[in-house]
């Protein structure tokens, strides 16, 4: 009879911590940091980070690339003016193409 009690405190106890797991992953607490907020060492929070979608943690060469040609605060205010992921995407395309060209041109000095 112990057992069973037991089984049924572990698995109220599972279901809880599956719950508050699933409430964690929706905010995006496991998601991990991007390659801008990695670089500021802050946490990277899906609702308040617009880095996250353009600039996941594996394209940490390509963001310092834009960060080192334009800065933060530029790239995301640009990002910001568009309300359109497509047009963000756009425009962060051409801050990685403008970047990678200014890397090459200046690679020489």
């Amino acid at each position: 009879m112990p057992n069973n009690s037991d089984d049924d405190n572990n698995n109220n106890n599972n279901s809880t911590s599956n719950s508050g797991e699933e409430e964690l992953h929706e905010v995006g607490s496991n998601r991990p940091a991007c390659a801008s907020c990695k670089h500021q060492r802050k946490k990277c929070i899906v609702g308040d980070c617009v880095m996250w979608r353009h600039f996941p943690a594996s394209k940490m060469d390509e963001f310092l690339g834009v960060h080192k040609v334009f800065g933060i605060s530029n790239v995301t205010k640009k990002i910001k003016s568009f309300d359109d992921v497509a047009q963000q995407h756009e425009s962060i395309k051409s801050f990685l193409w403008e970047a990678m060209l200014w890397q090459v041109l200046h690679s020489d000095s």
